[in-house]
């Protein structure tokens, strides 16, 4: 685990904004927190915990399960927190395998705003239907900023639905951890390529949800759009 240092962010009523014509960068449907008494350890995740906060949640945001695009994880770099992790999304968002990954590429402007050329190819997602579930995390960028690593994955969501991308992500070679399995049987990618995220199919807008653990066995999961 590499150690990472915190940030800032600054949430507002979306009421209070709309009011004072204050820019909005993304609105948070649904936040929850639980704890777990039962898990072996003062610092191992609990995965029957987690899976009902991720079903919380999703009924407080009146969000289906199938809506989900992508997933924030918490990815702390080891073995039992990361399986824990991922265990949860796959229970709470796995969809039908998947048989190709998408290889759209990102493109971005001199704003730094995200662009596609639809005439080539190579910047098309293949993932048209939006049942692909993108699963990353930002703490290879960053390290772990422990008690302020949640803004950070709440940022990088941000950034994500902003552009309507599913961001790259970094260090991952031809081998990931043995113990996460065939993460295509369950219709999760992790994208090494920037990737168009498109709302899933019929629904209207794009749901980005973001996982953290905090210390003793606390978790927190928003979701966001």
């Amino acid at each position: 685990m590499v150690p990472g240092w915190g940030e800032l962010k600054l949430n507002e009523r979306l009421a209070d904004a709309l009011r004072d014509n204050d820019p909005i960068h993304t609105l948070i449907l649904s936040s929850s927190v639980n704890h777990s008494g039962l898990a072996t350890t003062l610092t191992a995740p609990h995965v029957p915990a987690l899976a009902a906060l991720f079903t919380q949640n999703c009924e407080k945001a009146g969000v289906g399960r199938g809506e989900v695009r992508a997933v924030e994880m918490h990815a702390p770099g080891m073995q039992a927190g990361d399986w824990a992790d991922l265990e949860v999304v796959r229970r709470a968002f796995g969809r039908a395998p998947v048989t190709t990954a998408s290889s759209a590429q990102s493109c971005f402007d001199a704003a730094g705003n995200a662009s596609f050329d639809s005439n080539d190819g190579n910047h098309k997602s293949e993932d048209e239907d939006g049942s692909t579930l993108y699963i990353s995390s930002i703490k290879p960028n960053v390290g772990h900023a422990e008690s302020s690593a949640g803004i950070a994955s709440l940022i990088k969501a941000t950034l994500m639905l902003r552009h309507r991308l599913a961001t790259p992500h970094i260090g991952v070679s031809t081998r990931v951890n043995p113990r996460l399995g065939d993460l295509g049987t369950s219709g999760m990618i992790i994208p090494t390529r920037a990737t168009r995220l498109t709302p899933a199919g019929g629904a209207q807008r794009v749901i980005v949800s973001v996982n953290s653990f905090g210390a003793q066995v606390r978790a927190c999961e928003m979701r966001s759009a």
